[in-house]
């Protein structure tokens, strides 16, 4: 979890199972998905490698608390909009006004805090962003099943020298 004023980065990678390669037509799947999902989440991304057995990530995890502290149901909703289909975004959001207007805000600002739960966190964002990318792959595939060999490395990059030459690997194996 970050702690409000800190700054971190990280390098994430994560590999595709036995026999799963990616081809150029899955980068542009990656791209959306992955602008899609940072948006939501609130992570920023310095640069990334998609090749075709795996992705290379290098994330800025930047304090959540400005962003909390102004987030108003239209500002999750937004961010809502990115990530969930509309069918989906509807039943939220009218069970969301429902409660407001019933005057039940302790369960409104329960049902926003499991979304703002999901923001800023790296674990939850990649449980998402993979999971896009696996049923992306299976659809175009016909395969079922996992894509991904294991969850995901992550190791924190100090900023200054570190982080540039981080960024210049993860640029050179693109």
């Amino acid at each position: 979890m970050i702690v409000a004023g800190d700054t971190a980065f990280t390098h994430v990678v994560s590999f595709a199972g036995a026999g799963r390669r990616f081809d150029d037509e899955m980068r542009g799947s990656f791209v959306r998905a992955l602008r899609r999902q940072l948006e939501f989440s609130g992570l920023e991304c310095v640069t990334f490698a998609f090749l075709a057995d795996r992705f290379h990530l290098l994330l800025h995890l930047p304090d959540p608390s400005p962003f909390l502290a102004d987030a108003d149901d239209s500002i999750i909703l937004e961010r809502l909009a990115l990530v969930y289909d509309q069918r989906r975004l509807g039943v939220f959001r009218e069970e969301l006004d429902a409660l407001r207007k019933a005057r039940k805000n302790r369960e409104a600002d329960r049902m926003v805090k499991g979304i703002t739960d999901r923001m800023f966190q790296l674990s939850t964002f990649m449980k998402e962003f993979k999971g896009t990318i696996s049923r992306e792959v299976n659809r175009r595939t016909g395969a079922r099943g996992g894509v991904w060999e294991e969850r995901y490395r992550s190791i924190h990059v100090q900023s200054g020298d570190a982080l540039l030459t981080t960024a210049a690997y993860i640029d050179l194996a693109g």
